[in-house]
């Protein structure tokens, strides 16, 4: 406990924001406590990023004026529950709740597990106060379970099913034989709460050191087939599982060697999208658009790049890589990959090991050199093949794919090889 003091002192010196909210509440003779993940983190020797607040009363007037005092920038998060966040200038958050009890215990009794329902008070000297732990969370926390608070924990916040697989991969804990048959029996529950919500907490899970580890445990507690829906007849959990290991192993090494690797932004990294992609090629869920966009509420972008890796390129594209010379060869071929093919090339090559990194910095390099807006620039403009062609009724589009795939099988290497090749074809 004595290192946990020290920490705890070292927060509030490394951040004397919140020196000045302690005398702040102390002046207004509020009652409050510094409760949840923080706690827990300094208690595991976590980095601390955010720091929860729990108040007697209305808070928001508190974190209001507070936010003026260090500069920091107030808003709302839950209007209707009068919860509101800060964020400091130096990025730390610090989160205002009133308590969802009478009384602080009643408080921790409804938060979701109890490694996350300790509690501080925040009045006087850090070193007098002691823990508030009615529910021996810090013995659950030595002995790395999660258990929650009550048996209508989830009934309170099904999302907290989803959040207790997180914490599990995420702080390297077990959920309890408790925790997994509740999640059993309330699995379905699952199925009411926002996308948006969902989306947060299965990046999170997939993002984590051991994302397949996750995904077990969302299988074992019944949330795969809540959230995925049924999966195809072929599928096989363990096979499954393994071949995810195997791409796990693969991504890392690639990640850590990799130093330009595509962000996409959003909740999800690359390589959290890259294990949903895989994981969906295993499963096969029934009406895939319609579960990213509804279920996952992946961003439009993140939906189209899951949908690519659904389909390898076929066998003759991996043969023109050893044939394609030209860096617009090149540049070409890689167009025909479609959409994101950045993402794809990288993908594949982790996915299938055909493609050396080597080879996909070459292909890359030269499509990122030939390209303009996507695109390749054609050989031939619309107007030149339209003189050429002319009463011929033919589309003018489809006539400049013709060129390009030409192009990639050598035929053509100029505008003016397109032109002779293109009449010599009219006249056929």
């Amino acid at each position: 406990m004595e290192s946990f003091k020290h920490r705890l002192n070292n927060l509030f010196e490394n951040h004397g924001e919140l020196i000045k909210l302690r005398q702040l509440i102390e002046e207004q003779k509020r009652n409050a406590w510094l409760v949840g993940g923080c706690l827990r983190d300094l208690l595991l020797c976590r980095p601390i990023f955010d720091v929860d607040v729990a108040v007697e009363g209305d808070p928001t007037e508190l974190a209001q004026q507070w936010a003026q005092l260090c500069s920091g920038r107030w808003f709302w998060l839950d209007r209707d529950r009068l919860q509101s966040r800060v964020l400091l200038p130096n990025q730390l958050t610090v989160d205002f709740t009133p308590l969802r009890a009478s009384t602080i215990r009643g408080d921790q009794c409804l938060r979701d597990f109890t490694i996350n329902s300790f509690a501080l008070p925040f009045n006087g000297e850090l070193a007098c106060q002691t823990i508030l732990d009615p529910l021996h969370g810090l013995q659950d926390l030595e002995q790395c379970t999660l258990k929650f608070c009550s048996s209508r924990s989830i009934a309170d916040d099904p999302l907290r099913m989803l959040k207790g697989v997180r914490h599990a991969v995420s702080l390297q804990m077990n959920l309890s034989d408790e925790a997994i048959q509740q999640i059993q029996d309330e699995a379905s529950a699952i199925q009411a709460v926002a996308g948006e919500r969902i989306h947060d907490e299965l990046g999170r899970i997939l993002q984590s050191e051991t994302p397949v580890l996750g995904l077990e445990k969302l299988h074992k507690c019944g949330l795969l087939y809540e959230l995925f829906g049924k999966p195809s007849a072929s599928w096989n959990a363990d096979h499954s599982f393994h071949e995810l290991r195997e791409f796990n192993s693969r991504i890392v090494d690639y990640s850590e060697e990799e130093s330009d690797e595509p962000t996409l932004g959003n909740s999800f990294s690359t390589r959290a999208l890259f294990m949903l992609a895989t994981f969906i090629r295993h499963y096969q869920p029934d009406n895939l658009p319609a579960l990213l966009h509804e279920k996952l509420r992946l961003s439009r972008p993140h939906q189209r790049i899951v949908q690519c890796l659904q389909q390898a390129p076929d066998k003759q594209w991996f043969k023109l890589v050893e044939q394609v010379e030209t860096p617009r060869q090149k540049a070409l071929l890689v167009e025909l990959l479609g959409h994101f093919p950045a993402e794809q090339m990288i993908y594949w090559s982790i996915s299938l090991q055909i493609l050396q990194k080597g080879k996909v910095h070459d292909l890359l390099e030269a499509y990122h050199q030939n390209q303009c807006l996507g695109k390749v620039p054609d050989l031939l403009d619309g107007h030149q093949i339209e003189d050429i062609l002319q009463q011929f009724g033919k589309e003018i589009g489809q006539w400049q794919k013709r060129i390009k795939q030409e192009e990639l099988s050598g035929g053509i290497h100029s505008p003016e090889d397109a032109i002779i090749w293109l009449k010599s074809k009219i006249s056929d």
